[in-house]
């Protein structure tokens, strides 16, 4: 597996633009949760292009923090199989003892 790194929560990256946004510095950021300096260049930099603007609002939306959809496995069963192995395994006696 791939290491890249930390993820963030939406939480600390939300954090952290409400610190830059009062002109903290990104080191008392990195002091106070954790967050490194680069990256919360980068979280603002990441907010900025999905349409977050100092001057228009001091809101931060969800839209402008949201982790990208990583694809994943696809799932093997369909659900009509998947509703059909549930109902044998709970009206089989055996497997409910």
């Amino acid at each position: 597996m791939n290491n890249h790194g930390k993820r963030y929560t939406i939480v600390e990256k939300t954090q952290v633009l409400t610190f830059l946004l009062l002109n903290h510095l990104t080191r008392d950021i990195h002091n106070w949760i954790g967050v490194l300096p680069r990256q919360s260049l980068r979280i603002l930099q990441k907010a900025k292009e999905r349409g977050y603007n100092l001057e228009e609002s001091k809101k931060v939306l969800y839209t402008y923090i949201e982790d990208r959809v990583r694809s994943s496995r696809l799932k093997e069963i369909s659900s009509e199989a998947e509703q059909r192995v549930i109902k044998s395994i709970t009206s089989d006696r055996n497997t409910r003892e």
